[in-house]
């Protein structure tokens, strides 16, 4: 089995993110429904999924990068289940929105993805990687690295 590499970008605030994790050809990123998808101007989640305007996006640096290097599809693994689509299909026919500070994010509404309920496996895996998330940030800031767009290794 070919080993995770984090994929990280530079937060907000200037600091390293790890956002999620390259193995073989599939980029995996953790998210919550509530927190990180997309509701287009929907005033909450529940009217954004009722009227098909909810949808999952990535980072247009982070996606374009990540197609350079051979990712072949994008998985998010939310609280509500798992979500897959080709990195191609997300750049090629998503729909791009510049989220400020220059960063433009590619987005595809959720009847675009695969959609699999979340079983034991994928929840381990969220938890495993919030956890990682957080060992590997802490190691990043102890030695002072700063990001580049997309840094995958």
């Amino acid at each position: 089995m070919r080993r995770r590499r984090p994929v990280s970008v530079a937060g907000k605030d200037g600091k390293t993110e790890i956002i999620g994790f390259v193995q073989g050809d599939v980029f995996t990123t953790y998210r919550t429904d509530g927190i990180d998808m997309f509701r287009n101007g929907a005033r909450d989640l529940y009217t954004a999924r009722k009227s098909g305007l909810a949808a999952w996006g990535l980072v247009e640096r982070v996606a374009e990068g990540l197609l350079k290097k051979g990712v072949k599809e994008f998985r998010i693994v939310s609280n509500s289940g798992v979500y897959t689509v080709s990195l191609q299909k997300l750049v090629k026919e998503g729909y791009k929105v510049e989220k400020g500070s220059g960063r433009g994010q590619y987005f595809l509404p959720l009847s675009e993805y695969k959609f699999e309920p979340l079983g034991f496996e994928e929840r381990e895996e969220r938890r495993m990687f919030f956890e990682a998330k957080a060992t590997a940030e802490m190691a990043v800031r102890k030695r002072g690295q700063r990001s580049a767009d997309v840094q995958t290794g």
